[in-house]
């Protein structure tokens, strides 16, 4: 029996990693083509030293456009084809950008990020077997791999699936820090913080949220310290705002090794990023939205994203969500005490929740925004099936 709860241990983060690879990159989706042109522009400028023209985007989509132009170039020069991408200039406006592209053209872009997506599935397993247990990774980690709106934003090439992937991960090895007080899991949350940025900027809700998560450790400590004086609890919030620092330190650092514009004009990258956050705080999408019956031009309100989630959560996540909900109170009623394992619980519904509240904040909406949340309760379903089985 031993014997085969060790293969299975073994061979189940290979099984996982086919689970979530082959369906992302098979069959491609091949609209919207924006962030093909991106992709193709930015992979031309780098490898030709013109490091200036590497802003393609407000968001910056730097972390996606790595891949997918690695991804095209190597299919460029294995098939021996004239990219579509130069059909138009560099300067040309992406979203205007219809094509014809071969589909093995997208593919060649899409299967990158395809994998990356895939072991950052594995990744989260092995995060989670750390947090709380072997059969809470594995289920919470094939829900994540077959969740149906995140498999369809995966098969796109576009930024929110790689964004809300990167999230996650930087959010589960600052649980993992928490846990452990291991440096090289702050340092790895925040690298993965800054890979997140350099993806989409709403990655900077993982900075109040890291600091969250160092303050709960801040707090804590001092119950299980054998040195209880009174200025112990100073000296840990001291060492709670050194990490945050060192977890911005190593951020920034990410942000700016892998953005070639940070090397030569760092004023032109972050203006460019400070004009979309002021934008896309203010106004709606350029399209319109359909809420609730109508379609709107302008902010469809706060309630949108509470409704679009709801949609977007398949029935399995809803129910098992449900579930953990109801365990977990019924739980906690019980021993009247938190253990380490529900207090990330917490703070992981706490990542859901207030990024989405943070989102509403902002005009423009789109039902793909709330992929960060899904996720995170997509974690907490597979912590409610488990303890449902149990």
């Amino acid at each position: 029996m031993k014997r085969y709860e060790s293969l299975l241990r073994r061979t189940f983060p290979v099984v996982l990693f086919i689970i979530a690879f082959l369906p992302r990159a098979i069959q491609p989706v091949s609209r919207p083509l924006v962030w093909y042109l991106r992709s193709a522009h930015f992979i031309e400028a780098v490898l030709a030293g013109d490091w200036a023209n590497t802003v393609y985007s407000e968001h910056p989509g730097v972390a996606l456009m790595w891949p997918a132009g690695v991804g095209l170039k190597i299919y460029w020069a294995l098939a021996g084809i004239t990219p579509a991408a130069h059909t138009v200039p560099p300067d040309f406006e992406a979203i205007h950008f219809f094509g014809p592209v071969p589909v093995a053209e997208i593919a060649a872009a899409l299967t990158p990020l395809a994998l990356l997506i895939a072991l950052s599935i594995v990744g989260v397993y092995f995060l989670l077997r750390r947090l709380f247990d072997e059969a809470t990774a594995a289920v919470a980690a094939v829900l994540l791999a077959l969740s149906p709106y995140y498999l369809a934003q995966s098969k796109i090439l576009h930024l929110d699936a790689l964004l809300a992937t990167l999230m996650l991960l930087s959010a589960l090895t600052s649980l993992l820090y928490r846990r452990e007080h291991h440096t090289r899991h702050l340092l790895l949350s925040g690298a993965l913080g800054g890979l997140a940025l350099l993806a989409k900027t709403p990655a900077l809700f993982l900075l109040p949220f890291t600091a969250l998560v160092l303050l709960v450790d801040a707090l804590r400590a001092p119950q299980s310290a054998t040195c209880t004086e009174p200025g112990q609890s100073i000296r840990n919030l001291q060492s709670a705002i050194c990490n945050l620092l060192l977890w911005l330190l190593i951020a920034a650092l990410v942000y700016v090794a892998l953005w070639p514009v940070m090397w030569v004009d760092p004023g032109e990258g972050l203006a460019a990023v400070k004009w979309g956050l002021t934008r896309h705080a203010t106004t709606a999408h350029d399209t319109p939205t359909f809420f609730l019956g109508q379609m709107l031009h302008q902010d469809p309100g706060p309630l949108f994203y509470g409704v679009t989630l709801l949609f977007r959560t398949s029935e399995v996540e809803l129910t098992f969500l449900i579930a953990a909900a109801i365990l977990g109170a019924a739980h906690l009623l019980r021993q009247r005490r938190l253990s380490q394992a529900g207090l990330d619980y917490l703070l992981l519904l706490a990542y859901a929740a207030f990024f989405l509240v943070g989102m509403c904040l902002g005009a423009k909406k789109m039902g793909r925004y709330v992929l960060p949340t899904l996720l995170a309760l997509d974690v907490l379903a597979g912590a409610g099936l488990v303890a449902w089985a149990r």
